[in-house]
């Protein structure tokens, strides 16, 4: 089973990242234009559309910020439409969305940035011309300030019970396995490319140490969630007993994990961390 590697996200000024059978069609050597048209499987003219404009979660974003965003969002756009590919499709459809946003709805995904921005675009039939004013799941995209939607995601601990984690404010990020390399940046599980001024990815590798130490916190905090939900009530001897012996069983985890980083060296208490997804009897864990 392969190990997926944990990283804190640390973002760079200036990060641009594009995903979608596109960026592999590139990184592959194959045009944009052939990689559409092999997916379509036609070769008639097709329609090219602007949709309306996205905001990408739930959050609201000041009006500055969205102008900013919207402003930077086409420029990227432009950067799509000097392809022929994009402006003048050929066996396929295509309907191009300038998006923004601050925090996502799924992944509660924040940048820690004022806004991000892209531009993302879906495929279509070449019979088919799509509406300006729907949306679809995006087939390829190029975002700036953000991973969004790149073959990484925030890290949840099966015991967190869905809250993403965080190292301070740096949120953890599982996946990004390096696949191959594109002018000097690199691919990540063959579909994604991150784009910083200095090359230099905008996350490091999360170490043993710290992947144990935010343990010890999410044990901490199911420890204190168990204190408070049962503080002050009256309970008779069974719920006691069992009570009592889940503050057991937390405490001795903790103990347990603070050992465990007290007897290892140096060098490992710094080595990269990685968790590897495991089904057994049904459910998945990680290790």
């Amino acid at each position: 089973m392969r190990g997926r590697s944990i990283a804190v996200l640390v973002l760079l000024t200036g990060i641009l990242w594009c995903a979608g059978s596109m960026a592999q069609a590139r990184s592959e050597g194959g045009g944009v234009s052939s990689m559409v048209a092999q997916v379509a499987g036609a070769g008639q003219a097709g329609n090219s559309v602007v949709g309306l404009d996205l905001r990408i979660g739930g959050t609201e974003v000041a009006a500055p910020q969205k102008q900013a965003a919207l402003a930077i969002a086409a420029k990227l756009k432009a950067i799509l439409e000097d392809n022929p590919a994009i402006t003048h499709p050929m066996g396929y459809s295509l309907r191009i969305q300038r998006a923004y946003g601050k925090v996502t709805d799924v992944a509660h995904f924040d940048s820690g940035l004022p806004f991000y921005a892209g531009v993302f675009g879906t495929v279509f039939g070449p019979n088919v011309k799509p509406s300006a004013t729907s949306f679809g799941n995006p087939d390829f995209g190029i975002y700036a300030n953000t991973v969004l939607q790149c073959p990484m995601q925030e890290f949840s601990h099966p015991l967190a019970q869905g809250t993403p984690w965080r190292l301070g404010n740096l949120p953890v990020l599982q996946g990004g396995r390096r696949t191959g390399e594109i002018h000097g940046y690199a691919i990540y599980d063959g579909q994604c490319v991150i784009v910083t001024r200095s090359k230099l990815a905008p996350f490091r590798p999360l170490t043993v140490e710290e992947y144990l130490q935010l343990e010890i916190g999410n044990v901490k905090a199911r420890l204190d969630s168990l204190h408070q939900r049962y503080a002050g009530r009256k309970l008779d001897a069974a719920m006691q007993a069992a009570i009592e012996g889940a503050d057991k069983q937390l405490q001795n985890a903790i103990t347990q994990l603070k050992q465990q980083i007290a007897g290892m060296s140096a060098a490992s208490r710094q080595a990269p961390a990685a968790v590897q997804n495991r089904i057994h009897g049904g459910q998945s864990g990680e290790r």
